[in-house]
């Protein structure tokens, strides 16, 4: 449970960095939509997805798997390869997550108008983007987190993830049901 909770709270923290840097940028950018993400609540989820999907799957750099199976490699090779990987799943990630949330909820969260750009929701650039940031993030920032997180009291951080999610889910009812 508390490997859970732990790997649960460094989810809302990476959603939340994810909400800052979407914000910054737009400011940086100057788009006209701040609203940086779908909850009213300051998270953008599809961060802290993306860099638990790519845990989960992979692991980390110094660890490489698949799917839990060990990928034996030199430290470089596995860089790269976690590189590949994981700009991959980010791509999918951000083609499924973008078009359901067109087809389901009629809200477009971004559209890149890029070179080589594939179904707005995907571009080369972006994918490279999130290949080295996941890749850096992982290789030297996800553990030191994962860490922090689980020194919490078991207790202090059930607690921590019931308040977060119990937000969470009033924010989701007021999204499907009182946004229309």
């Amino acid at each position: 449970m508390k490997k859970i909770c732990s790997l649960y709270l460094l989810f809302i923290f990476l959603s939340f960095i994810g909400f800052i840097y979407e914000t910054l940028l737009a400011i940086i950018l100057k788009f006209n939509d701040l609203d940086r993400g779908f909850l009213s609540l300051p998270l953008c989820p599809i961060y802290g997805f993306g860099v638990l999907l790519t845990y989960l799957i992979f692991n980390t750099p110094d660890k490489l798997k698949f799917l839990n199976k060990e990928i034996h490699v030199n430290k470089k090779i596995s860089l790269y390869l976690y590189f590949l990987f994981s700009a991959t799943l980010a791509t999918l990630l951000e083609y499924i997550v973008g078009n359901f949330f067109e087809k389901y909820f009629d809200i477009v969260l971004w559209s890149y108008s890029l070179k080589f750009d594939f179904n707005k929701y995907c571009s080369l650039f972006p994918s490279i983007i999130w290949g080295l940031a996941i890749t850096i993030f992982m290789n030297n920032l996800f553990n030191k987190l994962y860490v922090f997180f689980y020194k919490i009291k078991k207790d202090n951080l059930i607690s921590i993830s019931l308040v977060i999610t119990i937000f969470i889910i009033i924010d989701l009812i007021h999204l499907i049901f009182l946004k229309q």
